[in-house]
């Protein structure tokens, strides 16, 4: 019989608490890559890349965030 004992098959040693990770990926963003790309072309991906961070949080906030305390914050 084997048996599967070991530092980090429980809630006690070098490791955290097991904890669920929820991993939520949005759409993809088609990118032109240039050696010397346009400033205004990367004013514009970044605003696609934050409304899909955006979207994201809109979408699945009250599944994974029910019990938060502040909103989604964006720094620019």
């Amino acid at each position: 019989m084997l048996c599967c004992v070991g530092v980090f098959n429980y809630d006690v040693g070098l490791m955290p608490y097991r904890r669920p990770i929820n991993i939520v990926v949005g759409k993809p963003i088609p990118i032109q890559q240039s050696k010397t790309p346009d400033p205004a072309y990367v004013d514009q991906i970044h605003q696609q890349y934050v409304d899909e961070l955006v979207r994201i949080w809109e979408e699945w906030r009250e599944t994974f965030a029910r019990h938060r305390e502040s909103e989604l914050e964006i720094v620019e």
